[in-house]
């Protein structure tokens, strides 16, 4: 009946039929022999991973000259200046490195600015010279100055000389391959400024050597037997005393001096706030019965 008839069966994909055409018929001795070589269903292929392909050399695009830049897009060297009104602008597309540097050369010359823009040198024989490359960069400890007005610029690869003038304004004198000679620089600065008795100078030995600066010495913790214990008062440990403090009635930090026994020195403070009538509004170390101070909570 037509109760009876099968649902009608989904069409194969065509991947299907391509397994199926590739383990062959129905035929059982052809089927046994196929299924040891034929491919396996589409939905059981295993994946393969790709291999990542090895990275190319990466090429240096800086030019030999000046005024030439490498443009990545068009695969040209390209003509690059900067105006008179300090604007930069580009210029030309050349597949020569050295035709572009000399379309440079022309181009700062036929604008009257070779006084103000550096130009490619020619040799005796025509030939363009190239810039001179920046120095190796300078190992991580070389970098830090031993001398006072002396800093190293990363961008450049070189040190750099710089002085506080009397206004308060710094000022750069100039750049140097090594520290010693920008040592030297900022010392004629400082001295031909008249300002050796303001400014911090880098000193010379009897042999004409300069001396390094002196390393600012990492202070000591405070220890637990010298901390302070009383209120308004601060344990000083350059000099190794006690210093008192207060804030007087219009907010502002007061001090009064220094003492070798910090109770002394609670004493002070005590008598001050109270002669400046500041009791109910200022903390005081309290004395018991005795006569004896009463150490602040911790």
């Amino acid at each position: 009946s037509d109760d009876d008839e099968a649902p009608p069966v989904a069409e194969p994909t065509r991947w299907v039929r391509a397994w199926e055409a590739a383990v062959g018929g129905d035929d059982d001795e052809s089927e046994s022999e196929s299924e040891e070589e034929a491919p396996p269903p589409p939905h059981k292929r295993r994946r393969t991973t790709k291999t990542a392909a090895a990275p190319r050399p990466r090429t240096s695009f800086l030019s030999k000259y000046y005024g030439v830049t490498f443009k990545k897009e068009t695969k040209k060297w390209q003509v690059q200046y900067t105006d008179a009104s300090g604007t930069q602008k580009w210029s030309g597309l050349f597949d020569d490195e050295e035709k572009a540097a000399r379309a440079y050369n022309s181009l700062i010359v036929e604008l009257g600015l070779e006084s103000r823009r550096k130009i490619n040198k020619v040799d005796a024989a025509g030939r363009l010279v190239e810039k001179p490359q920046p120095p190796p960069p300078i190992p991580e400890a070389d970098r830090v100055s031993r001398y006072y007005g002396v800093s190293y610029h990363a961008g450049i690869r070189k040190f750099t000389a710089q002085v506080t003038t009397s206004g308060g304004k710094s000022k750069t004198i100039g750049v140097y391959l090594t520290q010693e000679e920008a040592a030297h620089a900022y010392n004629d600065a400082v001295e031909s400024a008249g300002l050796a008795s303001r400014r911090k100078f880098n000193k010379i030995d009897s042999a004409g050597r300069l001396i390094e600066k002196t390393k600012i010495k990492k202070l000591a913790p405070v220890p637990p037997s010298r901390r302070s214990r009383y209120y308004g008062v601060y344990y000083v440990r350059l000099t190794g005393n006690y210093q008192v403090q207060y804030m007087d009635a219009r907010g502002k930090r007061q001090s009064i001096g220094t003492f070798e026994v910090q109770e002394n020195a609670a004493l002070a403070y005590n008598a001050t706030i109270r002669r400046l009538g500041l009791e109910s509004r200022r903390k005081l170390n309290k004395v018991d019965a005795a006569g004896r101070l009463i150490e602040k909570p911790e």
